[in-house]
């Protein structure tokens, strides 16, 4: 709609610069069609806007975005048979359970 919109504002300022020192009809009409235009692309933004105020305001979800999805590189593997070498051996699992290393917090 946005895109309509400018393409509006655009086609009036064409028909506003190509018909400057001719034709005075074409010349209004063409300031008309970029005042509407611009009004569009006015009524169009402030309402974008309004809606995002109101979805911050009481805390909404965003539609435009995908926050529960899983990122490309978190998906499970399809691969879910076990491969030779790839499961530890009886004799080579530690005694002791594995901690992470130390997190000295942020960098």
């Amino acid at each position: 709609m946005v895109a309509a919109a400018l393409l509006i504002f655009l086609w009036g300022l064409m028909r506003f610069i190509f018909r400057v020192g001719g034709d005075e009809k074409a010349v209004t009409e063409g300031k008309n069609i970029m005042i509407w235009g611009v009004v569009s692309l006015f009524v169009m933004v402030s309402i974008w806007g309004i809606i995002g105020f109101f979805q911050r305001a009481f805390n909404l979800p965003d539609i435009n975005t995908t926050q529960n999805a899983p990122l490309p590189g978190n998906l499970p593997s399809r691969n879910i048979i076990p491969q030779p070498g790839n499961q530890p051996e009886p004799g080579n699992l530690p005694s002791h359970p594995i901690t992470p290393p130390f997190n000295s917090g942020p960098l």
